[in-house]
Formats: C-alpha cells, structure tokens, sequence
C-alpha cells in the first residue's frame, strides 16, 4: 500500500479521504495529529544523534487540545538534542508548534531527562568556573 504524501495545510482532509489508511471515524483527530507528530519528531531526532535506536518518542494528550511529545535519547546524545544555549530544542519547538497550530491543535515538546543524565550536567556546570568568558579571550593590550 502506498502511503500519501500529506502537505500541512490539507492533513485533515487528506487523513480524511484515506480511510484505509487511517480510520478516522474510530479515531479522534487529536490522536491521528499525535501519531504524525511523533513519527516527524522521531525523524528530526534521530537524524541528530549518534545512537537513532536509542530514541524514544511518546506523545499524550493533556486535553484534547494539548499534545505533549517526549523525547527521550542516549545520555551521549542529550547535549546534541539541546545544542548551544538550547538552540536546536528550541528549534524543535517551534517547528512542531507551528506545526500543531495549522493543524488546530497546541503542542508541547519535552526532552525527558534521566536523574543520571540531571546529575552529569549539574557536575558539569560546577566544573566550569563562573568566569569562563574571561579566561577563554584574553584581553589585547592596545598599543
């Protein structure tokens, strides 16, 4: 069976008119939008990190116009799923609420951390002094 190529703005319908491939009757939209989601997080995810069998993605509803993704990865690969001062999750949440928005629906997306995962990035964070910023450029003498 062949699955159809779904553009943003038509999902609903799309999901709609193939019923063979989704039941949309029995289904509710919120759940259809869950499924889609997760499979496009998954994607994203486990293009970034080192370890794509160790992705987990989960999605539940909070109501039914509230979907929370959540992402769960290697210890390895969290730092990677974060980027830089937070850059790529952030990324992530925007491109899925967008997303979710067009598809009426709002949707929350979750890195779900070990407490090993918590404690190495705590360790971490002590390590580094508090004035790494000046230790790392020395200032230039002007002559």
């Amino acid at each position: 069976m062949e699955i159809p190529t779904i553009s943003i703005g038509s999902n609903r319908q799309l999901l709609k008119e193939t019923p063979d491939l989704w039941n949309t009757d029995a289904v509710p939209d919120h759940l259809i939008i869950g499924n889609l989601m997760e499979d496009f997080v998954a994607y994203i995810i486990k293009n970034l990190v080192s370890n794509p069998e160790e992705v987990v993605i989960s999605s539940s509803t909070l109501d039914e116009e509230v979907l929370r993704v959540e992402i769960r990865v290697a210890d390895e690969d969290v730092g990677k799923v974060i980027g830089r001062r937070g850059n790529t999750i952030n990324a992530l949440r925007t491109i899925v609420r967008t997303v979710a928005t067009r598809l009426g629906q709002k949707a929350q997306v979750e890195l779900i951390q070990t407490e090993r995962q918590m404690q190495a990035a705590e360790e971490k964070r002590e390590e580094t002094p508090e004035d790494a910023e000046s230790i790392a450029t020395p200032e230039l003498a002007l002559s």
